[in-house]
């Protein structure tokens, strides 16, 4: 793992986009890992801890080729992302994991400092955690297109 801050770029296998973004950081000597959330598992592992009070979550980033500390990385590309389906379960086992996968993954990675993101699945995890310190109450549950509202 380099000590240079790498960019993370959230995003689906084929994406020509993302790519030319990634061929221009490279050009510029920046590190770059790059992720589809749907990897989960095998191919993108990820671990994270909190801190007491507005800490800064801290864990590591691992692809098969790549690292990253959460703490380091200098900027978050967030590009037509895809979520694991894990069809090997039973309809409310996956619907756990997926939520699990996007509040832990997603809520993580809103969370980090001075890393704007506003997609409204990565959203959902920062208001619950911010409801308490704000005195509003929970937001609603997972917002995303075909999810349902309660398992």
């Amino acid at each position: 793992m380099s000590d240079a801050e790498p960019v993370a770029v959230v995003t689906e296998v084929d994406d020509v986009t993302a790519d030319m973004v990634i061929t221009e950081l490279n050009e510029r000597g920046v590190p770059v890992v790059r992720f589809d959330p749907s990897d989960i598992g095998d191919r993108l592992t990820f671990s994270a801890r909190f801190g007491a009070g507005p800490a800064t979550p801290a864990g590591l980033l691992r692809t098969p080729s790549r690292a990253a500390n959460l703490e380091r990385l200098r900027a978050l590309y967030w590009r037509r992302p895809t979520w694991p389906h894990f069809e090997h379960l039973d309809t409310q086992d996956a619907w756990y994991a997926q939520a699990h996968v996007r509040h832990g993954l997603g809520g993580t990675l809103y969370a980090l400092p001075g890393l704007p993101l506003r997609q409204s699945p990565l959203e959902q995890p920062c208001r619950r955690a911010q409801a308490p310190s704000t005195g509003r109450g929970p937001a609603p549950g997972p917002t995303a297109p075909g999810w349902p509202s309660s398992p």
